[in-house]
């Protein structure tokens, strides 16, 4: 069981921090609010729940599933050392081109659903975003309220607005490497991590004012922001590196160009003695048929 915050994955890690993600999905984000709200009845947005829940625990089994099995076809050759694919998340289509790519219409069968769960979760989102920008930032500070065609016109351009600005966001998101999924976790935990805290505030603690829950507000975003930007920071400058599971090329039957460096990560449990480690660091890196050769060096 290990305990330390430097680990990439724990059991403790992602299950204390699993269940503070998905609990506040669940309790307090605005796209579950708007679907409960939508229910007519309290028995109907639990069963609803309950099922959101069920669905959730296959989706991620069958992700757990799939990346164990794309490590296990492409073991002996992997793709991203032979520039077949260029990042982590061209695995998947790449594996379903492989193996499904000679039955006519199923690679783009995959693609569709692919594409209709993303534009499904991005439909949804827009709306939620319009109606918090209409009642939390216009509607407070009106002095006449809104017909009901015109909150109707208010949130379609809120909405028009919003999705062009995430069509922009598209180039950002291409230069921002290749943990993209680990950056928007990141990101979602900097603003979700406060809010659930205020929420469960409010609901534990009554007796403190709207003051105190801003300054914690602003403290709480401030020290997350500082934490998660800081890590991708240095994700994306190379001066934290996490495990890789062990690769090789020696499997692939298609020619490609040959690696000249190649870099090899290094677990902590290493079997590496002081030495070696002591003399790789003052000697530098050398080419990996001297190391085979003299591995003292």
């Amino acid at each position: 069981m290990d305990w330390s915050p430097l680990t990439r994955h724990t059991i403790w890690g992602l299950t204390i921090g699993g269940f503070v993600h998905w609990l506040q999905i669940t309790a307090i984000n605005q796209n579950m609010i708007q679907r409960y709200l939508s229910l007519p009845t309290l028995q109907s947005a639990k069963r609803a729940l309950w099922c959101f829940m069920i669905g959730v625990i296959l989706l991620i089994s069958i992700c757990g599933y799939a990346g164990m099995l794309i490590y296990a076809w492409y073991y002996e050759c992997d793709p991203l050392t032979t520039k077949l694919a260029r990042a982590k998340d061209q695995l998947l289509p790449l594996l379903v081109m492989n193996v499904l790519g000679e039955f006519p219409g199923l690679p783009g069968l995959f693609v569709a659903g692919v594409f209709s769960a993303a534009l499904s979760s991005l439909s949804t989102g827009l709306n939620s975003m319009a109606a918090v920008v209409l009642e939390d930032f216009v509607k407070p500070f009106m002095k006449t309220p809104f017909t009901r065609k015109g909150a109707d016109v208010f949130m379609k351009l809120t909405v028009v607005i919003l999705g062009t600005i995430c069509v922009a966001l598209v180039f950002v998101v291409e230069q921002a490497g290749t943990h993209m999924l680990q950056l928007s976790i990141s990101l979602g935990a900097i603003t979700h991590g406060p809010s659930f805290g205020i929420f469960n505030m409010g609901l534990l603690l009554p007796w403190i004012n709207a003051k105190g829950a801003l300054v914690g507000g602003i403290a709480g975003l401030s020290f997350m922001g500082w934490l998660g930007l800081s890590a991708e920071a240095a994700i994306t400058s190379g001066k934290i590196k996490f495990d890789m599971k062990p690769v090789t090329t020696e499997g692939c039957t298609y020619s490609f160009p040959q690696v000249e460096n190649l870099l090899i990560s290094v677990p902590p449990d290493s079997i590496l003695d002081n030495e070696v480690c002591k003399a790789f660091l003052r000697n530098g890196p050398k080419p990996l048929h001297q190391l085979l050769a003299y591995p003292h060096i």
